[in-house]
């Protein structure tokens, strides 16, 4: 997998990285590996809870793969709550932390979830940067809180069951 420049606009497939096939495990860990060059303060793309991919845990761990198979992008939160706690990019600005999130946002609405919620690493430096990713998405601050950001969810019900006429 080759971590070059991407063009301006990137189409990706998000999936669930328990989908995804053995032959390809080095290319997420290596996936993982680059993000941590972000250097979140208070987490790490490679800690063990993420490179498990099979884990039967209540967190879901989402790929940006583009056509070409090569792997850019990667989101684990906990779809139940709506909770995202961390999501990267090998190139920001391209549109594949928006699909990652809107892949999550669906999950999340499934489970219940009726907001998603992030809390932004404490590294003041990159925090803008974040932060107008997810205000562009509807989060907003809560409770006046400089980290912790929350949106509604779009919760739809599901269409009334309509039992079949038996002739």
């Amino acid at each position: 997998m080759s971590f070059g420049e991407y063009p301006a606009e990137v189409t990706v497939d998000v999936l669930d990285a328990r989908t995804i096939g053995a032959e390809a495990s080095t290319d997420y860990e290596r996936l993982l590996a680059a993000l941590d060059k972000h250097r979140l303060r208070d987490s790490r793309f490679r800690a063990a809870r993420w490179l498990d991919r099979h884990a039967e845990d209540a967190w879901i761990r989402l790929v940006a793969c583009q056509h070409d198979g090569s792997f850019v992008g990667f989101l684990a939160g906990m779809p139940a709550t709506g909770h995202v706690s961390i999501v990267g990019t090998l190139n920001p600005g391209r549109g594949v932390g928006s699909a990652l999130l809107t892949v999550f946002s669906t999950r999340a609405a499934e489970a219940g979830a009726s907001r998603l919620t992030v809390s932004l690493d404490t590294e003041p430096a990159h925090r803008i940067n974040r932060r107008r990713f997810f205000a562009a998405h509807g989060f907003t601050s809560v409770q006046n809180s400089a980290i912790h950001l929350a949106a509604p969810l779009e919760v739809t019900s599901p269409a009334p069951f309509e039992p079949e006429v038996l002739r």
